[in-house]
């Protein structure tokens, strides 16, 4: 019987050692490399970041603690990147380990073929494009940022690690979705953490959620919504153990409130489809008779700022409404002046935007501002045409694939990504937080689980026999 792949406990002595020396001595040499640059990093953080991984790769030698260790990272890092890059180190981290994990992994002819392959050489096609345009022809000695093409990189490097490291069996596809499905709890936590630590605890149900607490009310609730797809989706399709179904439920009532309470509006939408998906596919009106009184009562209750913001919009609202009017018109004036086709380089237009009529009194951070409040327009912006058809691609492929998904062991996980990747989509249409690495993370990691759903073959059960054949 063959031993399990990434199960370090069923080794042979030997080899246990070496693979523990390989990812301790890389975990070393990252250590030390860290340190190095601390010039460019606060140096503090810098130096809790190389003990902690320097940590975990001890932890090797101890079995499966590293394991749960790793998920860990997927579970707290959306919370840590107030503080700490965390997502962003796990990544660097990734990068030396991924190699000598594939070449120790014995099963690495299991990878095959990587999924939507044509929609990834079309992004990448427009980022060469758009770094050649802006280095070489066009605007080369304004000083554009290229860190933000990079993190976009980076994050597709993600996607694909997840990828292999699911298919050699060295994480748990199952394991890894509830870490990350969790990563909402932890993160409503910590804001509501900081209320009570800030003394005001007595505004929670008054602000929006996380706003007094300089937590982005829009950007927990695009968060939280790709959370709740996953946890609801995993306990409408969990069949093994009802102690997790019940569990996931009341997660996803608690992501709902949390939804209404940061009064985003972005999220709604997200709500709104997954309902009607779940309403069609049931198909059952005593669920619609329950459904409707139940969303009405948290509309009209924790979901009450909402209304306001659509019927009463405040001074504050409208500017920012009228705001994000002017993004988009300074956004076409730039596409229109690159022919439509051609990107300046991913976030540059946070900056470029006062060269074509976006008032500075606007948006006092200058170079580190405001986004196009559009995630497609930015991508369009950034990478070109190229990169946002590939962006395109890439996002509805994962969808019509995952919801055509014929394998019964990973139908649950299939709707929840999917629903997660569309509710990411529609909030796009109102923001965008493509230059924010932790919040790209998290969908990269969704994005690395769907493709190992894809790529499985279908179940035989569900395979079609030819006529006369039992």
């Amino acid at each position: 019987m063959p031993r399990p792949i990434g199960s370090m406990t069923e080794l042979p002595l030997g080899r246990n050692l070496s693979r523990a020396g390989v990812v301790l001595a890389a975990s070393a040499l990252l250590s030390v490399s860290l340190l190095l640059i601390c010039r460019t990093f606060e140096p503090y953080a810098v130096l809790f970041g190389a003990l902690f991984f320097f940590a975990a790769s001890v932890t090797v030698l101890t079995g499966d603690i590293v394991g749960k260790l790793v998920y860990s990272i997927f579970l707290v890092q959306i919370t840590v990147a107030i503080l700490l890059p965390l997502s962003l180190y796990a990544t660097l981290v990734g990068i030396i380990f991924f190699i000598p994990v594939f070449l120790l992994g014995d099963n690495s002819e299991k990878i095959d073929t990587i999924p939507l392959r044509k929609s990834m050489m079309l992004l990448l096609a427009g980022w060469l494009v758009s770094l050649v345009y802006v280095t070489v022809f066009s605007y080369s000695h304004r000083g554009f940022m290229l860190l933000f093409d990079a993190y976009l990189l980076l994050g597709f490097g993600v996607a694909y690690a997840i990828f292999v490291l699911l298919k050699l069996k060295i994480l748990n596809a199952e394991r890894l979705l509830f870490y990350v499905t969790l990563s909402g709890l932890v993160f409503a936590g910590s804001t509501l953490a900081l209320y009570f630590y800030k003394g005001y605890a007595g505004e929670i149900f008054r602000d929006r959620f996380g706003m007094l607490v300089n937590i982005n009310s829009n950007f927990l609730g695009l968060y939280v919504i790709m959370m709740f797809s996953c946890s609801f989706f995993t306990a409408l399709f969990e069949k093994r153990s009802i102690v997790k179904k019940i569990f996931m439920y009341a997660v996803s009532v608690v992501y709902v409130a949390i939804i209404f309470m940061t009064a985003s509006r972005g999220p709604l939408l997200g709500l709104v489809l997954i309902a009607a998906y779940v309403l069609w596919y049931k198909r059952s009106v005593k669920l619609l008779a329950v459904s409707l009184p139940c969303f009405a009562i948290a509309f009209f209750t924790v979901g009450s700022k909402v209304i306001t913001r659509m019927l009463t919009p405040t001074t504050s609202d409208l500017l920012s409404d009228y705001g994000r009017v002017l993004l988009l018109e300074a956004a076409f004036k730039i596409l229109r002046d690159n022919y439509y086709v051609l990107g300046i380089g991913m976030n540059n237009y946070a900056w470029m935007k006062f060269d074509y009529g976006f008032p500075i009194w606007f948006d006092s951070a200058r170079s580190q501002g405001f986004s196009s409040h559009n995630l497609f327009i930015e991508i369009w912006l950034g990478w070109g045409i190229l990169g946002l058809i590939g962006w395109l691609a890439l996002n509805t492929g994962i969808i019509y694939k995952l919801l055509r998904s014929k394998s019964e062991k990973y139908s649950g996980m299939a709707k929840a990504i999917a629903f997660a990747v569309i509710s990411y989509l529609f909030y796009g249409l109102v923001d965008s937080n493509i230059g924010n690495y932790s919040m790209s993370f998290t969908y990269f990691t969704l994005v690395g689980i769907a493709f190992f759903i894809i790529a499985q073959k279908p179940d035989p059960a569900l395979i079609k026999q030819p006529k006369g054949e039992m």
